[in-house]
């Protein structure tokens, strides 16, 4: 089984992540070409702002960067 049930793709279940690539420009990016997405760009408690995206194959990127340091 892959991340979305009854998504076909040789990718099924493989998650790739892309450090140091902008989550929101990547969002958009894939929003314009169609892929599915997971999760949109948010802040996450592990310091990461990150997105999910399925593209046409069921590979998941996960284009991330970290979050300015609080101070």
């Amino acid at each position: 089984s892959g991340f979305v049930k009854n998504q076909p793709g040789r990718g099924i279940g493989i998650e790739l992540r892309l450090y140091e690539l902008d989550p929101d420009k990547a969002e958009d990016r894939a929003r314009k070409r169609g892929d599915i997405i997971l999760a949109g760009s948010l802040d996450k408690p592990h310091g990461m702002r990150e997105c999910f995206i399925l593209d046409p194959d069921g590979y998941c990127w996960v284009p991330s960067r970290p979050l300015p340091a609080a101070g």
